[in-house]
């Protein structure tokens, strides 16, 4: 550029550099502002009386909250160099926040693209740079802006890939049907798999499984896209066939149905979550089926039995005790042995209950005041029940004995009235000494049948000892993790109501849920974190930290970690999860108690068999009543089949009207 002259005056020329169409400054070497453009100052938020004669970098400081923009350094170097080389020297684009005139100590952004021109003399010194710059901030902001808008884009479209991947491998059945007329839009493998032989994407449900026509699924279906009402039906029965022309199979299902709402905020669609649990109903029903028929047997045994825990509380009785104690047999589940049968009834069975419950199997005969109207001289057997070691209750049966202890009274009266005649009589002649004698021959005669009745009491007590113990679901669970220490970066309202006091979404699982560190989940996490081999847990243990110092809830889970990739590299894990636990702890409720049972008959010293099926097929036998007929094969085959002595007597007919109409038949004797 051309040499400025040594005396150069510039007030000559600030109209004119006032009136530059560009942003400029014109600064001193000691970089004090001598003149600054209109354009400048608009640019700049600044006034000329504000900034003319100050220092540049004292007028324009750094915005402390863009430390890293490096303005004041970058814009001081650029003039340092301008200084000690005299050549132009054009920036790259600086991020130079100016203060905002209305609100002392804020800043406004600003984006600039300036260049620095010596102005020197005749002998090359420079007296003056001209600061120029270009606010290029609209077009930055508009590119950040395209930026974020594509990450976002970006983002939504690696979400859904994930969720479009989590949706096909879920272990639940999912399906969209879009439209008032309900069309399949999507179905997953575990959908099709309920349905192996027919076509269901593009086809409204009705043509494609026309069997739901008039059953209640395609009612709530109708319902949820006509309301916007969620829905939910658990163990529901729903009819339906593999094939288009199959036959139609009895099968049950947990399900969810909501609604789907378009961008326009329009429902469009319905989203079905379902589990089929036709085998966990199917055993509840055959499981149930089993209890009303033990229970119909210890209902009908002439023997008060009942179950009682540690705590002393009944947890079942039988039928026999609403007699005696005047309240329904399920009124007494809960109830302390104490209040049912009364204070001084009460203080002469505790040392054997808690004889029971140190685990000593006792049988004793005891005199009972259940009332002031009411005493009963009962023989009882406490059977401990005792599981992996450890007491957890007793069974009790109950014999009345009372007629047997008055009748055994009524001899012992007898005899001492004898024994004082015998004395009166002694002196007697010979006849009075014969009926004497005869009287002594009643008096064994009765002493022979007392013996015969006890003998057939206490018979009748081995024959009639039993027993019978009754013991005691959701849509899916999703989360994504993200990350080697699986950060939770999206769960839904499922997942976290299982942890309902707890802020999961941004935190780690170590930290959100740490009681899954020591119970092995995390492990679990990081081995498909580290291999990417999907891990599929079925019925798995969790327990879960409770608030407030409660102890923590056993929860049972089937899921799938699966892990995601993008770009080919593993990314984090998705969850996919249900809670089993009421399945779990039912089956597990189930299992203690049909044990129990089976244990109970096989233990009673009365022959107990069931018979299944109208073939009336020996399903349990006990030992007693296998006693009866040794060295015979009896279970599993029919009566007639083990038995064929039988076939011309009356036992078949009665059993099978028994079968046929479901009435208990008691014979107090019958010939074989």
């Amino acid at each position: 550029m051309n040499p400025a002259p040594s005396g150069f005056d510039l007030s000559a020329l600030l109209p004119v550099f006032n009136a530059l169409p560009g942003a400029y400054l014109l600064l001193s070497p000691d970089l004090l502002i001598k003149a600054a453009s209109d354009a400048y100052l608009l640019a700049t938020l600044t006034t000329r009386e504000a900034v003319v004669d100050r220092h540049v970098l004292e007028v324009f400081p750094d915005n402390p909250a863009a430390p890293h923009s490096n303005a004041v350094r970058n814009l001081k170097a650029s003039l340092t160099q301008v200084l000690a080389t005299g050549q132009p020297h054009e920036m790259v684009r600086q991020r130079y926040d100016v203060p905002d005139p209305e609100h002392p100590g804020q800043f406004i952004e600003r984006h600039w693209l300036p260049l620095n021109t010596p102005v020197l003399d005749e002998q090359g010194t420079v007296r003056h740079i001209l600061h120029r710059v270009i606010n290029v901030t609209e077009k930055v902001q508009e590119e950040e802006q395209q930026r974020s808008a594509q990450a976002v884009v970006a983002k939504v479209k690696r979400e859904s890939a994930r969720l479009e991947s989590l949706f096909m491998v879920a272990p639940a059945a999912i399906c969209f049907l879009s439209g008032a007329n309900l069309v399949y839009e999507l179905v997953n493998p575990s959908y099709q798999e309920l349905f192996p032989h027919r076509e269901l994407l593009g086809r409204p449900i009705l043509q494609a499984l026309p069997e739901l026509a008039y059953h209640e699924v395609y009612r709530t279906l109708r319902l949820v896209y006509d309301t916007g009402i969620t829905h939910k039906e658990l163990g529901i029965l729903i009819p339906v066939a593999q094939s288009e022309n199959g036959e139609l199979e009895d099968r049950y299902f947990n399900y969810i149905q909501q609604p789907r709402y378009n961008e326009a905020g329009h429902i469009d669609g319905v989203l079905v979550f379902a589990f089929e649990v036709t085998e966990q109903v199917v055993a509840r029903q055959q499981s149930e089926a089993t209890i009303r028929q033990l229970q119909l047997l210890t209902n009908a045994l002439p023997v008060l039995i009942s179950y009682v825990d540690r705590n002393q509380r009944y947890q079942f009785a039988n039928q026999a005790y609403e007699t005696w104690f005047r309240l329904p047999a399920d009124e007494f589940i809960n109830q302390p042995v104490r209040d049912i049968v009364g204070e001084e009834a009460y203080k002469r069975a505790q040392g054997y209950m808690e004889r029971a419950l140190a685990g000593e199997r006792l049988e004793f005969d005891v005199t009972m005041p259940y009332r002031h109207d009411f005493v009963r001289h009962i023989r009882t057997s406490y059977i401990p029940d005792v599981q992996q070691g450890t007491v957890m209750g007793f069974y009790s049966l109950i014999t009345d004995v009372t007629e047997q202890v008055q009748a055994r009274e009524q001899v012992q009266a007898l005899n001492e009235e004898l024994a004082s005649i015998n004395e009166e009589l002694a002196a007697t002649n010979e006849e009075l000494q014969t009926s004497n004698e005869e009287l002594l021959a009643n008096h064994a005669q009765l002493v022979r049948s007392q013996q015969a009745v006890l003998e057939e009491a206490q018979h009748r007590i081995r024959e009639r000892e039993t027993f019978y113990q009754i013991f005691e679901q959701t849509p899916a669970c999703i989360a994504l993790l993200r990350g080697p220490v699986h950060r939770f970066e999206y769960v839904n309202e499922a997942y976290q109501q299982l942890f309902p006091s707890r802020r999961l979404v941004g935190r780690p699982v170590a930290e959100a849920l740490p009681e899954t560190v020591g119970q092995g989940f995390l492990n679990l996490l990081d081995t498909v974190y580290r291999t990417g081999e999907t891990f599929f847990g079925t019925e798995l243990l969790l327990q879960v930290e409770q608030p407030d110092g409660h102890p923590p809830q056993d929860v049972y889970f089937t899921f799938t970690y699966q892990a995601y990739r993008e770009q080919e590299q593993i990314v984090g894990i998705s969850i996919f999860a249900h809670d089993v636990t009421e399945q779990v702890l039912a089956r597990q409720g189930r299992d203690v108690q049909q044990r129990q049972l089976r244990d109970l008959f096989m233990q009673a010293p009365a022959p107990i068999a069931i018979l299944e099926g109208p073939d009336m097929r020996f399903q349990l036998v006990n030992p007693a009543y296998q006693a009866i007929f040794p060295g015979r094969d009896l279970l599993y085959r029919t009566v007639l089949e083990a038995l064929p002595e039988l076939a011309d007597s009356l036992i078949p007919s009665v059993l099978q009207r028994v079968y046929t109409t479901g009435e208990t038949y008691v014979a107090k004797e019958m010939p074989s």
